[in-house]
């Protein structure tokens, strides 16, 4: 039977398979609530590669190719999107822990939260998870989300220079977003292109708690990641 490659490099799914995960908990029915969870989150994670792909297109063109009003407002919603969804990704991971983990009854889904998480894991994975949720590029992206989804949206401002007037004589060109910084509490501006760094973080953060998990359960079963 042929091995079906994952672009994630899921150490839960059946490798063997093109669909299809492994068993870890022997209630049937909690089992099936990971999957549920498990599946989820790799669709978000999709769908933030899928945003990402669209940003990084759109911050190739010059602003003045186009309307710009049009093209500035694509943006926003690509980056709005991807930041949504690539933390909500994180935030569904949570939801499989707390199934994965809890040993008596699993907390409700509105309560689930790092906080409440925490406490269920074993020492190593909580403190893998807590120093990624101390770093920088982290918070830097909970900063986005939370700009957009809960106060406003992404502010950008975009630049180009070359030796003449005409959109082919533009030597350079970008298009930056504004957030504050969650340290020192100042307006920043950040590259679009940025965003694929979030990407891959996050991805390496996600593949690395679920390799975690399938260490913590016992699985051999393996697949190699494809860089995105």
């Amino acid at each position: 039977m042929p091995i079906h490659e994952d672009w994630l490099g899921d150490p839960l799914k059946k490798s063997e398979q093109q669909f299809g995960y492994v068993d870890l908990l022997p209630d049937v029915g909690r089992n099936e609530s990971w999957k549920h969870y498990h599946l989820a989150a790799r669709i978000k994670l999709e769908g933030a590669a899928y945003h990402c792909r669209h940003i990084l297109g759109s911050a190739s063109m010059t602003p003045e190719i186009g309307a710009w009003d049009i093209n500035s407002r694509m943006m926003e919603w690509y980056l709005d999107a991807f930041f949504f969804e690539l933390m909500s990704a994180y935030e569904v991971v949570l939801q499989e822990l707390n199934i994965l983990y809890a040993k008596d009854s699993s907390i409700g889904e509105e309560e689930v939260r790092w906080a409440s998480i925490k406490p269920l894991l074993g020492d190593n994975l909580a403190e893998s998870m807590q120093q990624v949720r101390d770093l920088l590029w982290f918070k830097k992206l909970k900063e986005h989300r939370n700009r957009s989804a809960h106060r406003s949206h992404t502010p950008l401002a975009s630049w180009s220079a070359g030796f003449g007037g005409r959109i082919w004589e533009h030597d350079a060109h970008g298009i930056s977003m504004a957030y504050t910084h969650p340290e020192s509490e100042q307006l920043e501006l950040e590259s679009v292109v940025e965003c694929r760094t979030y990407l891959k973080a996050m991805l390496d953060h996600i593949c690395d708690v679920w390799q975690r998990v399938a260490d913590d359960f016992d699985i051999l079963d393996t697949n190699t990641r494809v860089d995105v």
